[in-house]
């Protein structure tokens, strides 16, 4: 943890935890893409690899800031509810659940039927695109949707403490995403292809959507679910289609 102090003399926390989570994403994305040819990526081996470093880091670097290990649990840099993380309790008693859950049915709903707008405009337009998602299991879909939650909500809160304000920490906290994508290969290379722009437009769209959410909810777990429901409406109707 040395490197980490060092750093946190530059930054106060928990901005040092976004910029290692920048730096590890950035040579971890050109890495990836050098190796894209590696044979063994497709192999057993291969593919829990990859499972097990997405896991290590999108959720690994939040656990930590929060106070994970050699820390003990919950007293880090970041605390749950920065990240969303509540539960039922006198903070959060059931009529503010029904009030986030209702104001996140009503915005889910709205948004998926302006992405649903845009996306028939697109393909009415002369040479449109066609909704098409590549293949993926249900279970992957959602294990990347939880990874993208948290991973957007530990940008959102840490950047939130850092300034002291929860507009400049949703807004704020779009940046390293971008940052992220722009120095992406594979993120660059994806736009130029017909299976994986689509889910890149809708990923796009729906950090905007459920940053938006965050800021009217405060709550995670309400942005998960309406995050996962626009998706997986949307690949329904991408397989109902190419049928």
């Amino acid at each position: 943890m040395d490197w980490l102090n060092a750093v946190a003399a530059f930054l106060p926390p928990p901005l040092p935890w976004v910029a290692a989570s920048l730096l590890i994403y950035a040579l971890t994305a050109q890495l990836v893409w050098l190796s894209r040819a590696w044979r063994g990526w497709d192999s057993l081996y291969g593919r829990t690899a990859r499972q097990a470093g997405r896991f290590a880091f999108y959720v690994g670097i939040p656990y930590l800031a929060l106070g994970g290990w050699p820390r003990p649990p919950y007293r880090g840099d970041l605390a749950p509810a920065d990240l969303g993380l509540v539960g039922l309790n006198a903070d959060w008693p059931p009529s503010r659940w029904l009030g986030a859950a209702g104001l996140g049915l009503s915005l889910g709903l709205a948004a998926g039927a302006v992405l649903a707008l845009a996306w028939r405009s697109a393909r009415r337009a002369p040479g449109g695109a066609t909704l098409s998602f590549a293949p993926r299991p249900w279970w992957e879909v959602g294990v990347g949707v939880l990874y993208a939650q948290v991973h957007w909500a530990f940008y959102r809160g840490a950047l939130a403490l850092a300034w002291g304000s929860p507009y400049a920490g949703v807004f704020g906290g779009l940046v390293p995403v971008l940052v992220e994508w722009a120095l992406d290969p594979r993120w660059r290379w994806g736009w130029r292809q017909a299976g994986i722009a689509a889910e890149q437009w809708l990923r796009a769209a729906l950090l905007l959507v459920t940053a938006l959410l965050f800021l009217l909810t405060r709550n995670g777990w309400v942005c998960l679910a309406v995050h996962l429901l626009i998706e997986s409406a949307f690949r329904l109707v991408s397989d109902s289609h190419s049928r």
